[in-house]
């Protein structure tokens, strides 16, 4: 498969270090699969990627194991030399067309398209760390797949999650959308996720209390072998009926607050035998005044404990748990990442409070709404043959025009279990992606649906 390139090359090797909690994902794979209704230009996103990869050289690199002990709490570091470097960059064709993979227009449920997604992907690859540096893998993949009759296209990004978080891919869609418009900005900072996190919080006093993460994992319950351990549906939440949630609720409280609480208050139902916690995922690049184009896994996470009865409560009063409970875990941000920063960690998991809970987990990514990115098409009357041979000189092949996607797939991973995924959907609102274990998940869309009733 051809790779793409930095665009002016490389004159020396590059090292960028990997802190704990770049190793906490490290094994695990983020795709963004964008669905278009035009045939998308290969040639310009080909050239327009070798730019973007002279702003964020790290993408293009190669995964190896740290032995400097200057990091010794950077357990891997991305190598960028000019023998290995590159990303793989793929133009293929589908019978599908456009209608067969977008969802319809008027659809508010469906079942997550996890098979569907992965016909977009490229093929196989190593996924864990160990596998990855003997491989020599790429940290990212791109596939653009042209639908069958010209009725549209897939562009789906598979992106390491050792290099970085949701953010982190989404700036990079979107500087390879300003990148096809001829737009050149640079990034703020080039600097590695362990130098940058560990220069901001290396001279502070560490917390001493509870950390999100552990050496341990978390004791997970089995499934008989063959048995699905998650099953995951999509859930469309109209803007109309997110604020009719928000009128409900106390002013100042955000999207994310009422649809957290409403997640929380119907997985607590689930299990009323012991409290639900609500898991929030927090991008803490603002409390450690980084900019937003930081590339890294920037996420900390923070558990709310419910301060009333779960049965009873109602969504404006966990929504106003929900900011209250955010806002105050800011300030400890700094002194929980200078606990874990200055350890040097061979293994790393989630971990969660001692005391018997069940949770719900919740990550929004609304902020980040890559189908929104435009990208350049080809010509109507571009022979319908040509696909996208990106051995075509660019400038023989003018650009029709620049659209945005109309349906983003759910990952082909999934998630474990009570976690929610909160994005924004091409037609308005915003989609969740809900993942819990089979037996729940018809209870679930019950419960949901009854709580819902008042703000349709």
């Amino acid at each position: 498969m051809p790779l793409v390139r930095p665009a002016t090359g490389l004159s020396e090797p590059q090292l960028f270090p990997l802190g704990p909690l770049e190793l906490l994902s490290a094994s695990r794979w983020l795709p963004i699969t964008l669905v278009y209704p035009a045939v998308l230009d290969a040639n310009t996103l080909s050239v327009a990627l070798a730019n973007v990869l002279e702003a964020y050289p790290i993408f293009a690199g190669r995964l190896q194991w740290s032995l400097g002990k200057e990091n010794h709490g950077a357990r891997l570091v991305v190598r960028l030399d000019a023998a290995t470097c590159g990303i793989p960059f793929q133009v293929v064709h589908s019978e599908k067309h456009l209608c067969d993979v977008a969802i319809d227009s008027a659809r508010t449920t469906w079942p997550a398209r996890r098979v569907l997604a992965k016909e977009f992907m490229a093929p196989p690859h190593a996924t864990t760390p160990h596998m990855m540096i003997k491989q020599k893998t790429p940290l990212v993949c791109i596939t653009l797949t042209h639908l069958a009759a010209r009725s549209g296209s897939v562009l789906c990004a598979e992106f390491a999650h050792c290099v970085g978080d949701g953010a982190s891919f989404y700036h990079f869609l979107a500087r390879l959308s300003n990148a096809c418009q001829d737009r050149s900005d640079s990034p703020t900072t080039n600097s590695a996720p362990y130098t940058l996190i560990r220069d901001r919080v290396g001279h502070l006093t560490p917390s001493e209390g509870w950390l999100f993460v552990s050496p341990t994992p978390r004791i997970h319950l089995s499934t008989p072998r063959g048995n699905l351990c998650v099953d995951s549906t999509v859930f469309w939440l109209r803007h109309a009926t997110i604020m009719k949630l928000k009128a409900a609720a106390a002013a100042g409280l955000s999207s994310n607050d009422v649809v957290a609480a409403l997640l929380w208050k119907v997985t607590a139902t689930l299990n009323p035998t012991q409290p639900t916690y609500l898991r929030v995922l927090l991008n803490f690049r603002r409390e450690l005044s980084l900019p937003s184009d930081s590339i890294g896994n920037m996420i900390y996470s923070l558990v709310i404990r419910p301060s009333t009865e779960m049965t009873t409560a109602e969504v404006a009063d966990l929504a106003q748990q929900c900011h209250d409970g955010v806002e105050s875990a800011k300030s400890h941000v700094a002194p929980v990442l200078a606990a874990i920063y200055q350890k040097a960690w061979t293994k790393i998991y989630w971990n969660d409070p001692p005391e018997p809970h069940s949770s719900a987990s919740t990550t929004n990514m609304a902020a980040f709404n890559a189908t929104a990115l435009p990208f350049p098409t080809l010509p109507l009357h571009q022979d319908s043959t040509d696909h996208g041979d990106n051995s075509q000189c660019p400038e023989t092949q003018p650009i029709a025009a620049f659209v945005t996607a109309v349906d983003q797939l759910e990952s082909a991973i999934g998630g474990f279990a009570r976690f929610f995924q909160i994005l924004t959907d091409a037609r308005g609102g915003l989609r969740v992606v809900v993942h819990l274990p089979p037996a729940q998940l018809s209870l679930f869309q019950a419960r949901l649906e009854a709580c819902l009733l008042p703000y349709l």
